[in-house]
């Protein structure tokens, strides 16, 4: 490919986010430098890791530095959560556009390829595009099923609005972040992500970009891969009631959502999560049987009138 063509293609900055993340970050890295694409900029952002994380991507940097057009390796001296981190990530890119990575995620050789020129043919039409993912356990290359959402649900067709996807991720969070890139313009409207919220960093960008009018719009390939394994801050634990993730998430459907919601949805909500937090309290978030059993008690009539009022939502995001 010669290198007028290439520089007439735009600057795509993958941001990859790290913490703690030796045993991975290998394979994300790699991954990256395989991309058919070429006019790449690498950002890697740590969190300080307290493992070999940096020396691991300082030694891989030194052989690979000729294959990006610009490469940063950010370090924080003290750690901040995955919201600060991608922030520090985003603060310095150069890119057009923006492909956020965790460090234990992989993606798929012609991945930047495809969805560039995706979205290219949209002739600005895009701003944020969601791909198919492939869940896997610790081998990047055996799927194990298709990330939700897929081909087939109203959420990712071409009829859906964004006020619609707005009023879903009011109440749901259908999309995997490995699944996503992103106009380097959404950041100019929606600002960064909220770090009062450093774990559950997400689900509530997504809302504050779909609130400002900006759909997602969703492309038929599968082009990443998101890692499941047993370290993942996403992973729930056996041992605790609410792990530092689902408090996250709580915090900021409290904050963000409940104000949101029609009023008997606001007070079921608002049950669950008091409920939620009384349970944490009393047990000293020790997870058990009978913490499992007394939320139920509490909690199945309201999630049952839940279900049903979210039920149209709900229908989004399943299979037509």
């Amino acid at each position: 490919m010669n290198n007028l063509y290439i520089e007439k293609l735009p600057l795509v900055s993958i941001v990859v986010v790290t913490y703690n993340s030796a045993k991975y970050v290998l394979d994300v890295l790699e991954c990256i430098k395989e991309q058919t694409y070429a006019n790449i900029e690498l950002i890697i952002s740590d969190d300080a890791s307290q493992d070999e994380t940096l020396d691991v991507c300082k030694n891989w940097i030194e052989h690979n530095r000729d294959r990006f057009k610009f490469f940063q390796l950010l370090c924080s001296s003290q750690n901040t959560g995955t919201a600060g981190n991608i922030n520090r990530g985003i603060g310095v890119v150069h890119g057009d556009w923006i492909k956020l990575m965790a460090a234990d995620d992989i993606i798929y050789p012609d991945y930047l390829t495809k969805v560039i020129h995706y979205i290219l043919d949209s002739q600005g039409l895009i701003k944020i595009l969601y791909t198919n993912l492939s869940i896997f356990n610790d081998s990047p290359f055996h799927d194990t099923q298709i990330g939700i959402p897929s081909q087939g649900t109203y959420f990712t067709s071409n009829m859906i609005t964004a006020q619609e996807q707005n009023q879903v991720l009011l109440r749901f969070n259908p999309i995997f972040a490995v699944g996503l890139i992103l106009s380097r313009d959404i950041f100019r409207i929606v600002n960064n992500y909220d770090e009062r919220f450093p774990l559950c960093e997400d689900w509530f960008f997504w809302f504050r970009v779909t609130r400002q009018n900006i759909k997602i719009y969703y492309y038929n390939i599968n082009g990443v891969g998101y890692r499941k394994h047993i370290d993942s801050v996403q992973k729930k634990r056996k041992d605790v009631f609410l792990s530092r993730y689902e408090l996250d998430k709580q915090k900021g459907i409290s904050e963000m959502f409940l104000q949101e919601y029609p009023f008997i949805e606001r007070i079921l909500v608002r049950w669950m999560l008091c409920v939620d937090m009384k349970l944490y309290i009393f047990f000293k978030n020790k997870r058990n049987r009978k913490i499992l059993f007394l939320k139920f008690l509490l909690c199945c009539i309201p999630n049952l009138f839940l279900k049903i009022i979210r039920y149209k939502y709900y229908k989004m995001i399943s299979p037509l």
